[in-house]
């Protein structure tokens, strides 16, 4: 996993890379797109297709670092932008998380995530964003923003 730093901001890097947008380290660790139903039982049906993006998000400042899920968005070949379905990214990521009776987590270890999340100096937050995506597209880039880094950070979603 190679590291790229905020100076480099607009070069795209690879999944799994890390990337750093001010304080925080950002690291998109799979982009996988399927049908129209989602979760077992379904907790939505897509417009479109749903994409499921993990990722984990790190404060390696010294100081509390904000994180917004929705400003982590993903790029079609035409520059075209397309947020995460909040509810459906917090429906999907509860059936996700493991209940206190359950003696080991699942595959995907991750919480229901708020619109806008306090990370402290050292803490990681592990997540899950859906989108609903038109069946004809095929994002090429997740980006994350920040005032200071526009465009932003850009990570490939396909190899």
């Amino acid at each position: 996993m190679a590291s790229v730093p905020d100076t480099a901001i607009g070069a795209p890097v690879a999944l799994e890379d890390r990337v750093q947008v001010d304080s925080l380290s950002l690291v998109v660790s799979s982009w996988q797109c399927g049908g129209k139903e989602l979760g077992s039982p379904s907790v939505a049906t897509a417009l479109g297709r749903f994409c499921i993006m993990q990722f984990s998000v790190r404060n390696e400042g010294n100081n509390v670092a904000g994180f917004v899920p929705a400003s982590l968005v993903v790029i079609d070949e035409a520059s075209r932008r397309y947020t995460s379905d909040a509810t459906v990214s917090r429906s999907y990521s509860a059936q996700l998380s493991p209940s206190p009776t359950q003696a080991s987590a699942p595959s995907t270890p991750t919480a229901p995530i708020p619109p806008f999340r306090q990370l402290n100096p050292g803490i990681e937050l592990t997540g899950v964003l859906v989108f609903d995506i038109p069946e004809t597209i095929s994002p090429i880039f997740a980006v994350l923003g920040s005032p200071r880094a526009f465009p932003g950070v850009q990570v490939r979603l396909s190899s």
